[in-house]
């Protein structure tokens, strides 16, 4: 029989509760998420790995109060 364990095959650690999350890239190989405390990261689905992260100073930078979550764009591939 298979166990927790066994049918576990990614984990991501965003440090935060999850507030959103999504999918993004050509074939869906991305994975953004948005977390309550305003920061975004975004991994590689399969492998985990952590692509790139947007802290608390996102919303400055941004010149907005909220995030609100992601858009993939297919045609632009962005």
């Amino acid at each position: 029989a298979a166990t927790e364990d066994a049918a576990t095959t990614t984990v991501l650690n965003i440090s935060c509760p999850l507030r959103d999350l999504g999918f993004f890239g050509e074939g869906g190989e991305g994975i953004w998420c948005l977390t309550g405390s305003e920061t975004l990261s975004c991994h590689h689905w399969e492998s985990a790995q952590m692509l790139c992260t947007f802290g608390y100073e996102t919303r400055e930078t941004l010149g907005v109060e909220y995030l609100m979550g992601c858009v993939w764009n297919q045609g632009k591939l962005r």
